[in-house]
C-alpha cells in the first residue's frame, strides 16, 4: 500500500510543517484502511521530501510496510 501527502513546500524544497503519523492514518482512512495512528512506527514527524517506508505494527508479531510519497503541493 502506499500513500501520498501533499505538503507547502518552499522553492528550496523545504516542507512548511511535518507528515506526522495522524497524517498518515487520514491518509491511509481515505484508501478505506482504518488503522489507528499509534499503531504506525514514526520515529519522527517527516520533514523533507521524497519517499518513505514507514512500518505499521498491526498486531503483537504481525508488522506491515506503507510507501509514503512526500510530494510538493502544486499551486
Amino acid at each position: 500500500v502506499s500513500c501520498t501527502a501533499e505538503v507547502q513546500a518552499g522553492e528550496d524544497d523545504r516542507v512548511f510543517g511535518a507528515v506526522t503519523s495522524a497524517d498518515i492514518a487520514e491518509l491511509l482512512a481515505n484508501q478505506g484502511f482504518d488503522i489507528d495512528k499509534r499503531k504506525i512506527m514514526l520515529d519522527e514527524p517527516l520533514k523533507a521530501l521524497g519517499v518513505y517506508t514507514i512500518p505499521i505494527r498491526l498486531y503483537k508479531d504481525v508488522e506491515a510496510k506503507v510507501k509514503v510519497w512526500v510530494v510538493k503541493k502544486q499551486t
